[in-house]
């Protein structure tokens, strides 16, 4: 690295609740490359004043901070994280500024293994049994099991192929949706036996028990699950949302699970977050929730971490950024939740 020294790069975070351990694991991980932290309340031009590269934990980039770092000169705006959606991408990429995000491997181990508990939690009704052990009363509720259940993966990514693996363990036949089919072989290594075209979703609907989401958040995906997708769905099935909250209309899920139409629900990521503490989807009695968690490991911290500090290199060294964006990728930018 020739100049990291004299133009530093700015690590940008909403607030630091929650933080932590990202904060610690990326700055051990930038070893000597000089980095500074952004000040909230310090003045915005003087902090971006002469960086390369801005590394976004996510909750920043609307266009106060975005047109400052284009002034500034940055070349590189690096999410640490998968998620864009908080992001002011439109105006970045028109004005020559790299956009850059960790991929979805990274952690998708993590969200795997969230989808599950929350499938685990919803069908076996963890809630009210938590209730019921409080209140001194045993042996209720019963609950379902998850052997011979199908399951619909809705997106076929990292993420989805992790849950795949895991969920065939317990005995759930698996089918996938996605907008590209790859190789009928490497997704029944994982346990999907099948992936249909993305105009098969609502009829695939009304045959799964159990329906997950791993799809980014882009303007064909926004409200994908809608009031007519919902209308489609098997009766008492269960829906997983453990990518981004705007996928689902929650106005429409909410009255699917007030009259029935869906069993449960397990959401880790709502469409405002985060939500107010009483929602009445957080808080409905067949919603399992999680405050935006599922990616909230120390390992997926420290891929992401590698993974950054590897592109800032190659921008040192003039080397091409791996895992950039661009507006044709369909990726949504705006002001709402942070990214995983």
């Amino acid at each position: 690295m020739t100049d990291e020294h004299e133009r530093p790069v700015l690590f940008l975070y909403a607030a630091p609740s929650g933080i932590e351990p990202t904060r610690a694991t990326f700055l051990r991980a930038a070893g000597g490359l000089a980095v500074d932290e952004f000040d909230p309340k310090g003045p915005f031009r003087e902090q971006f004043s002469g960086r390369r590269a801005v590394v976004d934990l996510g909750g920043w980039g609307r266009r106060e901070h975005t047109s400052t770092a284009v002034d500034a000169g940055v070349e590189l705006w690096h999410v640490l994280g998968y998620g864009l959606d908080h992001l002011d991408l439109q105006f970045l990429l028109e004005n020559g500024v790299q956009v850059a995000h960790t991929p979805g491997s990274c952690s998708a181990v993590a969200l795997a293994e969230h989808a599950m508990m929350l499938m685990l939690a919803t069908v076996r009704q963890i809630k009210e049994q938590l209730e019921n052990l409080r209140g001194g009363k045993f042996y209720y509720p019963w609950s379902d099991e998850l052997l011979g259940k199908r399951m619909l993966l809705v997106g076929v990514g990292a993420s989805g192929r992790e849950l795949a693996r895991r969920a065939s363990a317990f005995g759930i036949e698996i089918v996938g949706v996605d907008v590209s089919i790859a190789d009928t072989e490497s997704y029944r290594a994982v346990g999907i036996e099948s992936v249909e075209p993305a105009d098969r979703l609502h009829d695939l609907m009304a045959t799964a028990d159990l329906i997950s989401l791993h799809l980014p958040l882009n303007a064909s995906t926004y409200h994908l699950i809608d009031e007519t997708a919902l209308a489609a769905v098997k009766p008492g099935a269960v829906i997983i949302n453990v990518a981004r909250g705007a996928l689902i209309d929650e106005r429409a899920l909410l009255s699917a699970l007030d009259d029935g139409r869906v069993g449960g629900a397990g959401i880790d990521v709502f469409e405002r977050e985060p939500p107010s503490f009483n929602s009445d989807l957080a808080g409905h009695p067949r919603v399992v929730a999680t405050p935006h968690t599922a990616g909230a490991t120390i390992q997926t911290v420290e891929r992401r971490s590698r993974l950054v500090l590897d592109n800032l290199t190659r921008l040192c060294r003039g080397e091409p950024v791996e895992h950039t964006v661009s507006l044709v990728d369909g990726f949504l930018g705006g002001d709402s939740a942070p990214s995983h």
